[in-house]
């Protein structure tokens, strides 16, 4: 039993058109649209150059400069002689599109865009690396830092002390510094970075300050002090 290869709704909507022939440096960009344009049609298809430069909204001289670098670049045969319209008057030459000789193309140098998605999808990919190892090494040093408890001769920093003026202006760097000292001493904590624990503690102090008096901060942030 023979399988007959039926007739489809997509066979007549698709062109095949050769990509030399749209990388063809004879050719300007709008002749390589009017080339797939007439390829896209059926064998036998016929138009006008009247037609074809009202359908693309240009003019004739356009349609015909076109024609004439397809006829240069070999896609298209000329009659030898001039045809007659329906009245009998000359309706000039017939123009059939045909395949040009391999060395009439001369096809672009650029090279296809293809490569283009690779090269991005190997930058992703050592981004991704890079990111990665940033990660790891975060872990590393954090797994290398040990916790301790608060030593005996620990003090904070000038810097973390020109923060009160500003930063907490609601504490007093003497008493403040040995509550902390006093509280994390007797409870035995431990931390990895005792001057970022000091500015947390700070924080808060200065939170709870303001909350219970917001009369006095409202003073000082309008300059009445």
């Amino acid at each position: 039993m023979p399988l007959i290869r039926g007739h489809h709704s997509f066979d007549d909507q698709y062109a095949q058109i050769p990509n030399a022939w749209l990388r063809d440096r004879n050719l300007s960009l709008d002749t390589i649209g009017l080339l797939a344009q007439l390829i896209s049609h059926t064998p036998g298809w016929r138009i006008s150059q009247e037609s074809l430069a009202k359908a693309n909204n240009v003019g004739r001289d356009s349609i015909r400069r076109m024609i004439r670098e397809l006829v240069d670049a070999g896609y298209l045969a000329v009659s030898e002689k001039q045809v007659h319209n329906e009245k009998g008057y000359l309706a000039g030459f017939t123009y059939t599109t045909k395949d040009p000789e391999p060395s009439q193309v001369e096809p672009s140098l650029v090279q296809p865009l293809s490569a283009e998605p690779m090269k991005a999808n190997k930058a992703h990919k050592n981004t991704n690396n890079q990111e990665q190892q940033v990660k790891e090494n975060n872990k590393k040093e954090t797994a290398t830092k040990k916790l301790s408890q608060l030593d005996e001769t620990w003090q904070p920093s000038e810097k973390l002390l020109a923060m009160f003026p500003t930063k907490w202006p609601l504490l007093k760097a003497s008493e403040d510094t040995e509550a902390f000292r006093l509280y994390h001493r007797a409870k035995g904590s431990k931390f990895v970075d005792w001057d970022l624990a000091y500015q947390q503690w700070m924080n808060r102090a200065q939170k709870w300050a303001a909350e219970k008096q917001p009369a006095i901060v409202e003073r000082k942030v309008k300059g009445d002090f």
